[in-house]
């Protein structure tokens, strides 16, 4: 019989702690499975990827682009237009940079030197969005602070979508696949539990300080704890190899590759049709709190309400969609992902008071959260190794377009109404779910076929 993994640490954990900490990975991680010489470095980059992942998740959930962004962007100045180019920015920023970008680590035996320097700069904007808001848009006109405003996310996007493609490599060369959906759902749910915490200090910080210094004092917050993820990021051990297989793309030849990829692997064609309809359904998450705000006469930090009950979604969601994604396959949670996205927007129409409006961001919570253990994790089992970073950037490069579909919602909303927007977006969801059921197929079931 396999004795339990014992982790043994000088500095991060007291005894108790640590008695408590090898349960929960002996049981969780089944680290009895692997080899002798496997589980030190294997346990040590778990905590680690646990530790980076549930603090920025923190850090982030006070500045949501979701649930935060739109909000100051609103009280800023801007229209139902504006409100709507937060995450169309925000995806665009972060993902058609790395169709060109994806190269930049190929032949290095370490990719974490690339990760590291673009984590820090990316983290680095937002201190700079919290400085604009202290010291700058307090004196500039409405039209110009939304402008400048929007540029910044829009920058901060850029600067983060350099250490998508490698974050990822990083993270599949650190990590076995059967337990990348157990440690994602397991950085999502400390990443969730803490996001209640942020939910109440949102709540203080937009009714105790005025705008716009109470936005900057959540960017100054989220930059801090962004830094303890930086810290954890660092200390990952990534091993000095190569990839396995190695093709070597020049930029010219990047557009017959990616033509290549999407005849040979009808999985990923398919795959892509189904992520863009996701997509364009998500668009209307930025609105529903500036609506649901606008519709029950509600006062802003109400935001911070909405985002305990978001991130309580998480807490629960990670619990089920990490297991379900390593035992049934994450084309299960994909499917649930776009029953989450059409749910929230019929429940947005239909809600009567605050209270069920509230219900809307459980299902915008089981979005997240599916989003975070399942995309990625779907691509890295239908392509090989060496193929990965380029897979990934293509598949973001190609459906970051969809999400201009903000943009039209916006003025939509502006020429329209709320309602309309959001049961057109419950329509596309449906859409994509019906594709995911019927088109794509399950990578574990083909191989053992």
């Amino acid at each position: 019989m396999k004795k339990p993994y014992v982790y043994k640490s000088n500095f991060y954990l007291q005894d108790v702690n640590r008695l408590m900490l090898n349960a929960v990975l002996n049981k969780y991680f089944q680290l009895s499975n692997f080899k002798e010489d496997e589980r030190k470095s294997l346990v040590h980059n778990l905590l680690m990827h646990i530790g980076d992942g549930s603090t920025f998740l923190f850090a982030m959930n006070f500045v949501s682009v979701n649930l935060i962004m739109p909000v100051f962007v609103e009280r800023a100045g801007g229209n139902a237009i504006a409100i709507g180019s937060v995450p169309v920015l925000w995806n665009l920023g972060m993902n058609i940079p790395q169709y060109f970008l994806s190269g930049i680590f190929k032949d290095k035996k370490l990719i974490k030197p690339t990760v590291v320097k673009w984590g820090l700069i990316n983290r680095s904007m937002f201190l700079l969005i919290s400085i604009f808001s202290f010291f700058v848009l307090g004196r500039l006109t409405k039209q110009t602070a939304v402008i400048v405003l929007l540029l910044l996310i829009s920058f901060t996007s850029i600067s983060g979508s350099v250490g998508v493609p490698t974050w990822y490599t990083l993270f599949s060369k650190t990590t076995p696949v059967k337990l990348r959906g157990r440690l994602q759902s397991v950085r999502q749910f400390f990443g969730s539990f803490l996001g209640m915490l942020a939910g109440s200090f949102i709540i203080i910080v937009l009714s105790s300080i005025p705008f716009p210094e109470n936005f900057g004092t959540l960017f100054l917050i989220c930059y801090l704890m962004m830094m303890v993820s930086f810290n954890f990021l660092r200390r990952v051990n990534e091993p000095a190899t190569r990839m396995q297989e190695k093709i070597e793309i020049k930029p010219i030849d990047r557009l017959s590759h990616a033509k290549l990829i999407l005849k040979e692997n009808k999985n990923f064609k398919n795959f892509l049709v189904s992520d863009a309809l996701y997509f364009v359904s998500i668009t209307v998450f930025a609105f529903y709190v500036v609506y649901g705000i606008k519709k029950f006469g509600l006062p802003t930090s109400y935001a911070g309400t909405f985002t305990i009950i978001h991130t309580l979604s998480m807490i629960a969601a990670n619990i089920i969609f990490g297991i379900t994604g390593d035992i049934f396959g994450h084309k299960f949670n994909l499917f649930f992902l776009t029953f989450s996205s059409m749910a929230a927007s019929l429940l947005a129409v239909i809600s009567g008071s605050a209270l069920v409006f509230g219900l809307v961001f459980f299902f915008t919570g089981c979005v997240t959260v599916i989003q975070g253990i399942s995309r990625l994790a779907f691509i890295v089992e239908i392509c090989g190794e060496h193929e990965r970073p380029f897979v990934i950037s293509l598949l973001n490069s190609i459906t970051a377009p969809t999400l201009l579909f903000g943009l039209i919602s916006g003025i939509l909303i502006s020429l329209l109404n709320y309602e309309f927007v959001f049961l057109l977006n419950a329509v596309i969801a449906a859409t994509a779910g019906i594709w995911i059921l019927f088109k794509l197929k399950e990578p574990r079931r083909v191989r053992l076929k």
